[in-house]
């Protein structure tokens, strides 16, 4: 019988890979069933683009987005460092990537 493993606590991933050229997986863990966001914003702090938006709830578990380099308008971004951000609850936590082209 296989057995699961669920988070312990909100956890914001490092996003593989980083730097990268065309695509980033970032990965995130719920310990309860939870709305959530991730954004990506520029250094300045304009959003970019809405990969979750807290529309419904997620599960309990460990989960994975990937991001392909492109603004909400499906416009490609520039070369450069980004910053993405989870937020559920009071919960909240950013780390940094960057894009090489």
């Amino acid at each position: 019988m296989p057995r699961y493993v669920f988070p312990t606590k909100f956890a914001l991933g490092i996003n593989y890979p980083n730097p990268f050229r065309y695509a980033t997986k970032i990965r995130f863990a719920l310990p309860v069933e939870a709305a959530v966001s991730l954004q990506i914003f520029t250094l300045n702090g304009r959003l970019v683009r809405r990969l979750i938006t807290p529309d419904r709830k997620l599960p309990v578990m460990y989960h994975e987005v990937l991001w392909d380099g492109t603004d909400d308008f499906g416009r490609h971004v520039a070369t450069g460092t980004y910053v993405y951000r989870m937020t559920s609850g009071k919960h909240m936590e950013s780390k940094i990537m960057f894009m090489v082209r």
